[in-house]
């Protein structure tokens, strides 16, 4: 049982170690995350391997304000939904 549970502990320190490289790379943290939760040692090896992203291949960000009106947006469709499922 014990040693399930250090497996365990491993497996999700390599996966969140990938997450962290691949981070520093300015690379997605939750895409190698899933990475190397599904494949601990790919994950890893991957975001050791992966060039740094360079600064015009960066996507440009949106601040809140601007992303503000779609969450509004998404949030509206949603009590739309279902609230027209629950009539039904």
């Amino acid at each position: 049982m014990a040693a399930l549970v250090l497996l365990l502990l491993l497996w999700l320190t390599i996966a969140i170690g990938a997450g962290a490289i691949a981070s520093s790379k300015d690379r997605s943290f939750f895409g190698y995350l899933l990475l190397g939760l599904l494949f601990p040692l790919v994950g890893l090896i991957i975001a050791i391997g992966i060039a740094p992203r360079l600064a015009d291949e960066r996507e440009p960000s949106m601040s809140f304000g601007e992303l503000l009106p779609w969450i509004v947006l998404g949030a509206a469709g949603v009590v739309v939904m279902l609230s027209l499922t629950s009539k039904a």
